[in-house]
């Protein structure tokens, strides 16, 4: 493979994170009210500054993700994905999940969570929920990208 066809192949996989995470970002926004969401991504932003160059497998896209979920609300205490609330918080986004939505959700919030890095939990976790699912969808059934 040629260095132009790897750095494609490299940033078609980076914006694919992105996307993804922009998903995560989307369904914290949900629960939280806009003016909230604003404070939650700026102070995220400020411990974790990251940006569309962002590499994917650079740990601070990856901790900015955590840290977005953790104030959602969607991490435990012990900085673990809340099965429940991570579930609930997705089922609108994919509108056409069957009746094994929820503990497809809940076997990748527990791969997620086998990992000893929050940062990790989040990735593995999301990444896990687009191989299941695909891309999220808007309310209306629309792909979000």
């Amino acid at each position: 493979m040629n260095v132009t066809r790897k750095r494609s192949v490299v940033n078609n996989i980076s914006m694919k994170f992105l996307l993804c995470m922009f998903g995560i970002f989307l369904i914290a926004e949900q629960i939280h009210c806009e003016e909230s969401w604003k404070d939650m991504v700026q102070a995220c932003q400020e411990e974790f500054p990251v940006s569309e160059k962002t590499n994917e497998n650079d740990p601070k896209l990856k901790c900015f993700a955590a840290c977005i979920l953790d104030k959602a609300g969607l991490l435990s205490e012990d900085k673990k994905i809340d099965v429940a609330k991570y579930a609930e918080s997705l089922k609108g986004y994919y509108p056409d999940a069957d009746n094994t939505f929820e503990s497809k959700v809940k076997e990748c919030a527990d791969k997620g969570n086998a990992k000893g890095d929050k940062c990790e939990t989040v990735f593995v976790a999301a990444t896990c929920v687009r191989n299941q699912f695909g891309e999220p969808k808007d309310l209306k059934g629309k792909s979000l990208w």
